[in-house]
């Protein structure tokens, strides 16, 4: 059975309907919310972890390959 987070992450990545740029605001969105969260200045977002690495994973996936559609 392969990792759903890396079968997600590999679509996102060769999605070229999302820019690297828009993955890349994303992620320090979810970023933020685990940070603030941390800090005691509000609720973790339930998937916050799971956003982070699929997030993370599509970005290196582009890197990787060279694409910065």
């Amino acid at each position: 059975m392969q990792d759903p987070i890396a079968v997600m992450a590999r679509r996102l990545a060769g999605d070229d309907t999302v820019c690297s740029e828009e993955i890349a605001e994303a992620l320090d969105y979810v970023e933020e919310q685990i940070r603030s969260a941390r800090d005691g200045q509000g609720p973790l977002p339930m998937a916050a972890f799971r956003t982070r690495s699929l997030l993370s994973a599509a970005l290196r996936l582009r890197q990787e390959a060279g694409n910065s559609l």
